[in-house]
């Protein structure tokens, strides 16, 4: 929903979309458990409806393109700028150097299939990034290798090494990497529902 809500956003301040029926679409949905129009959702046909598919609500305008959770006003969406995003797997030369190692905060998050991690790099060095769970038990490497300076992101689908979904709840991921003169380590936490 929140997507959809941005891309509205996006196409509307392009004079793309007319007010009207995509956003009652994207509010009844946001709403599904008790939807503007009355209609009760049950998909399953088993008596329980069908409850909120996600956020939707607009920015405050299109110059700023803010949020509620860059406003600080709510728990809602939160539009991020990445500034440069580079696959793992990229010539060395096309990439800017960072100025210091970072591991960024993941997003989306909270996040149902997937997430991104991003990361900085300040050299080349051996990294390894892998998931743990709260009691501290690994539940998945996600990149263990030799990489150069520069800007990264990998995805992550909420499955362990063994390619079985785990159980929705808080996990940690953590960064460590080896520059040869330098050892750092960092973390972060996510959700997953």
């Amino acid at each position: 929903m929140a997507i959809e809500s941005v891309l509205l956003d996006f196409l509307r301040s392009e004079g793309d979309v007319p007010a009207g029926t995509p956003d009652n679409y994207l509010h009844e949905a946001a709403q599904a458990g008790n939807p503007p129009s009355g209609t009760v959702y049950d998909p399953e046909n088993d008596g329980i409806p069908l409850g909120s598919l996600g956020v939707h609500e607009h920015w405050n305008n299109a110059t700023d393109k803010q949020y509620s959770r860059n406003l600080g006003t709510g728990e809602g969406i939160e539009l991020i700028k990445i500034l440069r995003y580079t696959p793992t797997a990229v010539d060395p030369g096309t990439v800017d150097n960072p100025g210091k190692f970072t591991l960024l905060a993941n997003y989306p998050n909270p996040f149902h299939t997937t997430t991104t991690i991003g990361y900085t790099l300040p050299a080349s060095a051996d990294i390894r990034l892998s998931i743990y769970n709260l009691k501290g038990e690994k539940v998945r490497t996600l990149i263990r290798q030799h990489q150069p300076a520069g800007t990264f992101g990998i995805s992550w689908d909420g499955c362990n090494d063994n390619n079985v979904r785990v159980a929705p709840g808080i996990y940690i991921y953590r960064m460590e990497i080896n520059t040869g003169r330098a050892t750092f380590s960092q973390s972060r936490q996510m959700l997953l529902r």
